[in-house]
């Protein structure tokens, strides 16, 4: 339900092509977790407060038209206007969306698409149709074909996972998000680009890649343990020099950071350990913390280490929710 809901919030933006809003509004008409996005659409009018008048109304009666075979119960019609109101609003897909939508259309030929979504707490390791590896970490959705056609070989990635690229020079292999793209042959790489973070990061661990910035149209080609990291507040690239073992911790289960900021530390605890975590002060979001987590660690355990080693920190754990002071 969580994740419906983080879906449908991360959609309703700013504009976006008109084949992304239908993509968007297949995934939205099906009847899987039909609960959890009519909560959402609910919090979300709430949130943005539209008023519904009749050109909502007639709006409503066109998603009607479009929901075949659902007509056993006419929904509660002040509800339903609220969420026809926003269903026309401008629609985006912050990443997964769009590259599902045009992935299939890569080599000019409908394609069985893929969809593979690793819920928080977790990690999954899959062989793609090409015999190449992916390790994907908590909260990555990554969306690719049934069968590669053509030339090349094309996926989309939400969140982090390392690459291990089955070789092939004449079908290059590319990773897409929402920032960058990532092309490479035979390789292995990590690529980091979570919705919710400051940075979209590529690292290269063996081999070469081509990471593509699309805000500035500039192609890095990168050597062995280096990284492109790009700032989606700053719209600033830097290419730097890094040892790759840090980055790669999370495969074996651990938590490690290197000048992380305490917020980017945050996100990283709610995926490992499937919480929520509030950050109620904020002369403490700027603290930047270089720290290493053995897997056997628990929350409980991060958070006393987080108290000793920022000062003023304090914290109180309720269920599976956490809030920092």
């Amino acid at each position: 339900m969580r994740r419906v809901r983080e879906i449908i919030q991360q959609f309703f933006r700013r504009d976006y092509s008109e084949d992304v809003q239908k993509s968007f509004s297949k995934w939205l008409l099906r009847r899987e977790s039909q609960e959890a996005k009519d909560e959402a659409l609910a919090q979300l009018w709430e949130d943005i407060k539209v008023a519904p008048d009749a050109s909502t109304e007639r709006s409503y009666q066109e998603v009607r038209q479009k929901i075949r075979g659902k007509e056993a119960r006419r929904p509660n019609m002040a509800r339903m206007l609220r969420i026809a109101a926003m269903y026309i609003l401008p629609v985006i897909a912050t990443a997964a969306a769009s590259h599902w939508w045009h992935a299939g259309r890569a080599s000019g030929e409908d394609t069985l698409l893929v969809e593979l979504y690793v819920p928080y707490g977790e990690t999954r390791q899959i062989t793609l149709p090409d015999n190449s590896s992916v390790h994907l970490n908590s909260g990555a959705t990554l969306i690719y074909p049934q069968q590669f056609k053509g030339r090349i070989r094309s996926l989309y990635l939400s969140g982090e996972a390392k690459f291990t690229v089955a070789s092939g020079k004449d079908r290059p292999f590319i990773v897409k998000t929402k920032d960058m793209d990532v092309r490479a042959t035979g390789t292995v790489f990590n690529v980091s680009s979570y919705p919710d973070s400051r940075n979209a990061i590529a690292t290269l661990v063996e081999g070469t890649i081509e990471v593509n910035v699309k805000s500035e149209g500039s192609t890095y080609n990168l050597n062995q343990q280096s990284q492109i990291v790009y700032d989606r507040e700053t719209h600033n690239v830097r290419r730097r020099e890094i040892h790759t073992d840090i980055i790669l911790e999370w495969e074996k289960g651990l938590l490690a950071f290197r000048s992380a900021s305490l917020h980017n530390i945050i996100k990283e605890m709610e995926r490992h350990f499937d919480v929520r975590i509030f950050l109620n002060s904020t002369h403490l979001g700027n603290e930047t913390l270089t720290v290493k987590f053995a897997e056997e660690e628990s929350l409980a355990d991060v958070l006393h280490t987080l108290r000793q080693l920022v000062p003023g920190l304090e914290y109180k754990m309720e269920n599976k929710t956490v809030y920092i002071y």
